[in-house]
């Protein structure tokens, strides 16, 4: 019988929003407080009040602060709390503050680029996707704030360093 020898050091299926190893993260319990929108894994979120800072909700605008990645996590029941694009309304969500991720690419990266958040979506665009430059009035910059740490085409998953808990610019 064959015995294997050899092992890979890095994980073969990804997933978006999962974390991309096992280092430290600083991650938040919080409610999706949007009226009808779902929160997909592995986009960013918004505080979604000044006063409450377990109320998360999709970005909006360019002024937005952006309060961290929304993660993947096997404790989401189907049904209960996910629909068919993400977490429901009024359910919980984990937030990633600081920490390693896998994101979707809206746009080609490459290492070492730093990151803008999508608040504005239109077409194929990702809200609260993750992208490598400005796009305009579209975008928030969280250049101070995320960076990746592979390169990828449009469609792939890479990971990002991100630290929410850093001044934005």
């Amino acid at each position: 019988m064959a015995v294997q020898t050899t092992y890979g050091g890095t994980m073969t299926a990804r997933i978006a929003g999962q974390l991309a190893d096992s280092g430290f993260h600083d991650i938040v319990a919080m409610f999706n407080r949007e009226d009808s929108a779902q929160m997909s894994f592995g986009r960013a979120v918004k505080f979604g009040s000044t006063t409450d800072t377990t109320s998360a909700v999709l970005p909006t605008a360019e002024t937005d602060i952006v309060a961290g990645i929304v993660i993947f996590s096997y404790e989401y029941a189907p049904g209960l709390d996910l629909g068919d694009d993400g977490i429901l309304p009024d359910r919980p969500i984990q937030v990633l503050r600081k920490g390693r991720v896998i994101v979707e690419l809206e746009d080609a990266v490459t290492i070492g680029q730093r990151g803008w958040v999508r608040a504005v979506a239109t077409g194929d665009e990702l809200l609260g996707g993750v992208l490598p430059a400005d796009d305009g009035t579209d975008t928030i910059d969280c250049t101070n704030q995320i960076v990746f740490l592979e390169s990828g085409a449009t469609g792939d998953l890479v990971m990002v360093e991100v630290d929410f808990t850093n001044r934005p610019t």
